[in-house]
């Protein structure tokens, strides 16, 4: 927690508690269908101002919330201390599917997605606030405590990697769910059965024989689309501009990075300074002699912006692959 936290309700930040209860949905739907107290708690937490958390009345304002409105409005079941946790109904399933004009496939993914992301984002500032407060106490800026700063770059770099797989997985597969021939889902299509062509053409060691053809039978095709995704998401080891451009417009066929437009930053420097903050990662992790030299020290307002344009760059991609 931040060394001067304001503890604060969330009716006082101005989250109602219609919001409330609807964060609240959406984060248990996101578990399974399931949270606990604390994991609500935290999802608010997330809603409220840099540096504001929920005061002890807050937290009593928000349990009411759910214990009393969202049960009495038969969304979540009654709290069972036999089998702890809040638990949604299917009422309520309904309700949150209707709130966010999505299925409830789609729903759970994207909500575990915006959630993991956002938590490791507060994560992340939570340790810059830390660092802060060790610069107070020594009156001094320190070699030793650097670690955080580096540690911060490293993070929310991961943070970003971790939210742009999940992303492009959840739209491209609900492209597949819903396509009912290969033709509403051509670039994907023509990708991996190119792969096949030019396989068998070079006489791979591992190419396909006839008796492969099968798969692509029925509504088989789709499952190969998906199986050479999850190969194309695990191999993104650095979610670098021209990676992600380049598979967006493999499985999309559309480059989401040209979309990157974030205010009056042009969707050109968005790219770039992505890149460099990938750039710096991999500096910090790769170029341990960088640890002891002057230069590497970050300047914290730095961080602090990074961590600011990650976020804004990660509400726009959502925004760019829900119009596609």
């Amino acid at each position: 927690m931040s060394p001067n936290p304001i503890l604060t309700t969330a009716s006082n930040s101005g989250i109602s508690e219609a919001q409330q209860k609807k964060i609240a949905l959406e984060l248990i739907l996101s578990q399974g269908g399931v949270a606990v107290m604390q994991q609500i708690y935290d999802a608010v937490e997330e809603r409220l101002p840099q540096n504001h958390f929920l005061s002890q009345q807050g937290k009593n304002s928000l349990r009411r919330v759910i214990n009393k409105n969202t049960v009495d409005d038969g969304y979540v079941y009654r709290y069972d201390k036999n089998n702890p946790g809040w638990r949604i109904t299917e009422e309520g399933i309904h309700f949150i599917r209707q709130e966010l004009g999505r299925h409830i496939g789609d729903v759970k993914f994207t909500a575990r997605a915006t959630v993991n992301f956002s938590l490791a984002v507060r994560e992340i500032y939570n340790l810059l606030d830390y660092y802060s407060g060790l610069q107070e106490n020594q009156r001094q800026n320190t070699r030793k405590s650097e670690v955080f700063k580096r540690s911060s770059v490293i993070l929310v770099v991961t943070a970003w990697e971790s939210y742009i797989e999940d992303m492009l997985g959840l739209h491209i597969n609900h492209k597949l769910d819903v396509a009912k021939s290969p033709a509403d889902i051509s670039k994907a299509f023509n990708t991996v059965a190119s792969d096949w062509y030019i396989a068998i053409l070079n006489k791979y060691d591992d190419h396909p024989k006839p008796k492969d053809f099968i798969k692509w039978t029925g509504d088989n095709w789709k499952k190969i689309i998906q199986e050479r995704l999850q190969k194309d998401l695990f191999s993104l080891n650095t979610p670098k501009s021209e990676n992600i451009s380049d598979l967006s417009k493999r499985y999309l066929g559309v480059d989401i990075t040209q979309q990157w437009n974030i205010e009056k930053t042009s969707s050109l420097q968005v790219s770039k300074r992505l890149d460099q903050i990938i750039t710096l990662r991999g500096e910090i992790t790769h170029r341990i002699v960088n640890y002891f030299e002057a230069r590497s020290s970050i300047a914290q307002n730095d961080l602090l912006g990074n961590v600011n344009f990650v976020e804004r760059l990660a509400k726009r991609t959502e925004d760019v692959l829900d119009s596609i």
